[in-house]
């Protein structure tokens, strides 16, 4: 089956710029690359409607992968940074006792 070329012009993929969002965050601020997960779902739907050029198809969805984690990685942050803090000090009083 081939495809026909669009009628119109294709935007250029933003994969490098998402991979470099997503990379940044997951090493330096995790919240920064939270955004790259809704920009790279936006760039695949415009890849799925023939809008972008969809040679950076590979390289947006990883760029999504790595914004899902960068996800999990401030979730876990918010919940165990908390209940970490909350043992120590349960630790320290228990000492205090002694």
């Amino acid at each position: 089956m081939t495809q026909t070329p669009p009628t119109h012009e294709l935007k250029p993929h933003r994969a490098q710029l998402l991979l470099t969002i997503a990379c940044v965050g997951f090493v330096l601020c995790a919240p920064i690359g939270i955004f790259a997960w809704p920009m790279a779902n936006a760039d695949l739907a415009a890849m799925d409607a023939d809008f972008m050029d969809p040679s950076g198809r590979q390289s947006t969805k990883w760029a999504k992968w790595i914004g899902m984690a960068n996800v999990a990685q401030v979730v876990l942050m918010i919940v165990a940074v908390p209940l970490t803090c909350m043992y120590f000090m349960s630790l320290l009083e228990e000492f205090g006792n002694l």
